[in-house]
């Protein structure tokens, strides 16, 4: 059965199978002329990058000498005896290799065998996963006295940039009518069963997906080149930096519960006792509460730790600037069983300060006064947020600039305590 008829799919397959991705594609490709101009020049594209012997360079679709003649998939065999054969990887992200192409014995079935009249043929291998890919995989099977010539440089595509372009040509309205359908059905297969695949270049074709925001939030990361990222599985993806007081800075999508969205920056100033000394001493307090009028949110992260794990948030009830003012005075020091007297003492007091309440303190009670934990270190953190909402972020990103108004934002907050005086 011809599975590239549209109306013959694969009915024992699971929709998630790569083979119903290969098909899909190939099926667009076979029916939108754009897409096949498209495809072939980004193999071209490709083949000038990689330096590949000019005689066989793809020639353009718009050259009239050539034209796609047939398609297949899940094929043994090449049904030509000559020609120039070219290898093509499609993975999710390109896959990187100095692997030269040649005859195997291998018993190989080709996910796609396209015949661009009149003398090259394209073997297809399809891997959504990159790292699933074994080189042998990119190697024809031929029979020995062959008189197809080989091209040994593979041409690696990804996924990403392939949907990318479909994404821009409906964008640019460069298709119409029954076209524009087929390739706005396969971009809505694509987020059904391979949203991994989507590309995350802009929000713009993000589409909504919490998935693809994510990923589009730590490309932006990596566009701030403030360190390298990494990865809290109770909290978010985040840079590693050093300033001062700060230690790591998250740029994530927000979701709201009507499934609107806004794109967030986030710190914890003072996370650590030697973070927190540092923080106060340094921090402009009027400076500091001025954010709030420029869209800063401010937020006390009070807790108490012990040997580098956050044991214990009380709740604390005090307004913003009486929580920077009491800390900005108070010695921040680790408390100690062996004088219970000054511990009590500084507990009755943050209970007055409203830096936690009474029920706190039998919660505390249970967590270190009751347990063999010797030390307790008091660790008066504070949140900054910054949000831009789902239009601005689009709007900004979608004009190259949203990563500079990001680092502003840093900038911006890190100023309060870097330009202090008494830094």
């Amino acid at each position: 059965m011809d599975h590239l008829n549209y109306f013959f799919p694969y009915e024992r397959k699971d929709a998630h199978h790569e083979d119903q991705l290969t098909r899909a594609f190939l099926v667009t490709l076979k029916m939108v002329p754009f897409i096949q101009h498209m495809f072939i020049e980004m193999i071209r594209e490709k083949m000038f990058e990689k330096n590949v012997n000019p005689e066989n360079i793809v020639p353009s679709l718009v050259n009239t000498e050539h034209r796609i003649e047939r398609i297949e998939t899940q094929v043994k065999k090449i049904s030509q005896d000559s020609g120039k054969l070219i290898s093509i990887l499609i993975s999710d992200d390109e896959f990187i290799t100095d692997h030269k192409v040649h005859n195997s014995e291998r018993d190989a079935v080709y996910d796609g065998v396209i015949y661009y009249k009149p003398d090259f043929i394209f073997i297809i291998e399809n891997k959504p996963n990159k790292n699933q890919v074994r080189v042998e995989q990119l190697n024809p099977s031929l029979p020995a006295d062959t008189q197809i010539v080989i091209e040994e440089t593979p041409i690696c595509l990804s996924w990403r940039s392939i949907i990318e372009r479909i994404n821009r040509l409906l964008e640019k309205d460069l298709v119409t009518g029954a076209e524009a359908v087929l390739l706005s059905d396969f971009l809505r297969f694509i987020d059904k069963n391979f949203e991994f695949l989507n590309p995350y270049t802009t929000l713009s074709v993000c589409k909504d997906n919490e998935y693809l925001l994510k990923q589009r939030c730590i490309s932006i990361m990596a566009e701030l080149n403030l360190g390298p990222i990494d990865y809290h599985k109770s909290w978010k993806n985040y840079i590693l930096v050093d300033y001062g007081p700060v230690k790591q800075i998250a740029v994530a999508p927000n979701i709201k519960n009507d499934g609107e969205w806004a794109i967030e920056l986030e710190f914890y100033a003072g996370d650590t006792m030697n973070q927190a000394r540092t923080f106060f001493n340094r921090v402009d307090v009027d400076e500091l509460l001025a954010l709030e009028h420029k869209g800063w949110r401010l937020e006390p992260n009070f807790h108490f730790a012990f040997q580098g794990t956050n044991l214990f948030y009380p709740t604390t009830r005090a307004g913003i600037r009486d929580y920077i003012e009491f800390w900005k005075v108070r010695k921040i020091k680790q408390l100690n069983k062996s004088n219970m007297d000054e511990y009590q003492s500084f507990i009755d007091e943050l209970i007055r300060q409203n830096m936690m309440t009474p029920d706190d303190k039998h919660k505390l009670a249970d967590l270190f006064d009751k347990t063999e934990r010797q030390t307790l270190n008091v660790c008066p953190g504070l949140y900054f947020g910054y949000q831009w909402p789902k239009t601005e972020a689009i709007k900004l990103d979608s004009a190259g600039q949203l990563t500079d108004a990001i680092k502003e934002k840093i900038q911006e907050a890190a100023r309060t305590w870097e330009n202090s005086p008494t830094c």
